[in-house]
Parts: C-alpha cells; structure tokens; sequence
C-alpha cells in the first residue's frame, strides 16, 4: 500500500477535483468503470458516470477509487450512498493513499471466485476468503 494522505491534503485534491471535473477509475469486484468529480461537500463525493457503469454498480456497494492529481497517483475505497440516474453520490474517504508505482491497480475479486492449484500431484480446493491474499 502507498503512503498515507493526510486529512488536509485528501481534501485539497477532492476540491480541486471537483473544480476541474477531475476522472476517477471506479472499481468494484468483477467491474470497473469509468467517472467524472461533479461535486464535493463535507458529506458526499458526487461522481457522474456512463450508462454501462452506473448499470453494473448498486447503492451501498464497496468499490475502490482510483485516480491521478498534479502527476500524483492516489487510491481510496467507499461506498456508494446513493445512486441518481447517472450520478453517484459517494461517502467521503476515511483513508486515501498515495498509490505505489506499479504498473497494474489492484482489483477487489468476486466472492464467488473459486481457485483451484495442484501441488505435488495432489488437489487442493480453496472457496470465498480462504483464496483471498492478505
């Protein structure tokens, strides 16, 4: 995980981009999509989104956030409050992180993933948060 974005600085970088209708990339187990900042308040971050991202999510869904200010990458995880048409209004991250320089993001993965490995020619069977990295 990156380093720790202070309080002030988290809501410099929500400011501004709601000021410049900034992009963030919403992430969600086994989706992603695509928003713009529309607004900002103490109490919500409003996001307005496509057609086929807004169809994918619903209200009260855990997602990540990931998006990129003055050359910064930053990520943070919320949920959606409330969804209205094309926008969704979002709670204002406890955390935000400035995002290590790796090439990929990391996505949540679908609690119905199942994974399967074989080691030393026997058959180990691993279901929901077993399989999950820590």
């Amino acid at each position: 995980m990156g380093a720790l974005i202070t309080r002030v600085e988290r809501e410099f970088i929500l400011q501004q981009l709601s000021k410049t209708h900034g992009k963030l990339l919403v992430l969600g187990p086994g989706k992603n999509g695509s928003c713009t900042v529309a607004d900002y308040t103490k109490d919500f971050l409003a996001v307005q989104v496509k057609q086929e991202t807004y169809e994918a999510f619903k209200s009260w869904e855990s997602i990540t956030c990931f998006g990129l200010h003055a050359g910064q990458r930053f990520i943070f995880s919320t949920k959606i409050r409330k969804v209205e048409g094309n926008l969704f209004y979002l709670g204002i991250p406890d955390h935000m992180y400035k995002a290590p320089k790796r090439r990929h993001i990391r996505m949540p993965v679908p609690k119905t993933v199942k994974m399967y490995t074989t080691i030393k020619r026997s058959e180990e069977r691993r279901v929901g948060k077993e399989c999950r990295s820590r």
